[in-house]
């Protein structure tokens, strides 16, 4: 019998998005940031940003809409659309 230790599985990271932000506590969102959980969502790449482009669409990244200064922690929605077809998306 092999003394070698057993190869686990680990989970993969999970990927917080925008839509997540609105469930979270102050505490449990700077628990991920300092974990490295929203290096992504920091850097523009959220998976929560999409939209269902038109037909014809060069389908260009997404930029996210900034409707004023306020936190997303305040139940706002986040709105994401698209530069070309102009079509919106809101979490």
């Amino acid at each position: 019998m092999s003394k070698a230790p057993r190869f686990r599985r680990t989970p993969p990271v999970t990927q917080y998005g925008s839509a997540d932000l609105k469930n979270m506590t102050a505490e449990e969102i700077s628990a991920a940031a300092e974990a490295g959980h929203f290096h992504e969502l920091e850097d523009g790449r959220d998976p929560d940003a999409s939209v269902d482009h038109k037909a014809g669409c060069s389908k260009p990244p997404v930029e996210r809409v900034m409707v004023d200064n306020r936190s997303v922690r305040q139940s706002d929605p986040v709105r994401f659309r698209c530069p070309e077809c102009i079509v919106t998306k809101e979490i």
